[in-house]
């Protein structure tokens, strides 16, 4: 798909129009394929104002914790891998440009670091590093999500939370100043919270074996 210039609005009208069907169908699915937008001359431009309508639009239905919200599908790429570095970049200097101008706009931020949540572990550590190296409000990080709102689990839990909590060390050394000590403290306690679920799951296991 191309989108002219011309044709701007048409990606906000139909934004507009899976609201309205997602309020009136529960089971409505949005099967479009958003990666044109990525491959789009001025997608800077383009996305910054589609980021801008959703956030609005996720405030005036007082959605809580913006989890679930159309932006992650937008955030969702369908190419080759080639393709995938080249667009992947685009969408890393594209959030990194509006935590750096919107850092103090919490609900904003909230919003970016659900997406955030979709990516692989190693690629979420650049934004918390920005966004801390910007604003050192430890109520204001607490609010940031940092894991999906819900996790797909199939089987045992034991390896997804392991990975957890090896991602949340990995991102101590972000928090090694005076600014900053509160929120090492406070991850540090979230990684020894994971650490005892994980060796109560491995007592469960074995004793129902």
């Amino acid at each position: 798909r191309i989108l002219a210039a011309n044709q701007k609005n048409f990606i906000i009208e139909y934004i507009d129009w899976v609201y309205d069907e997602e309020r009136k169908l529960s089971n409505f699915r949005d099967d479009l394929n958003y990666t044109f937008l990525w491959k789009h001359e001025n997608y800077q431009e383009l996305i910054a104002q589609v980021v801008e309508h959703i956030y609005q639009k996720e405030k005036e239905l007082s959605n809580s914790g913006f989890s679930n919200t159309i932006l992650e599908r937008i955030f969702f790429l369908e190419v080759t891998e080639e393709e995938k570095l080249i667009l992947e970049d685009r969408q890393n200097q594209l959030l990194k440009s509006l935590i750096e101008n919107r850092y103090t706009d919490i609900d904003l931020m909230q919003l970016l670091f659900s997406v955030t949540t979709t990516f692989p572990y190693e690629r979420r550590y650049q934004f918390i590093d920005l966004f801390c190296q910007h604003n050192q409000n430890f109520e204001e990080f607490k609010k940031l999500p940092l894991k999906p709102l819900i996790w797909n689990l199939s089987g045992s839990s034991e390896p997804t939370y392991e990975s957890y909590a090896k991602y949340l060390k990995s991102l101590l050394p972000i928090f090694n100043t005076i600014d900053l000590l509160e929120h090492k403290k406070y991850l540090e306690k979230e990684i020894k919270y994971f650490k005892k679920w994980i060796e109560d799951e491995k007592k469960r296991n074995f004793i129902e074996d």
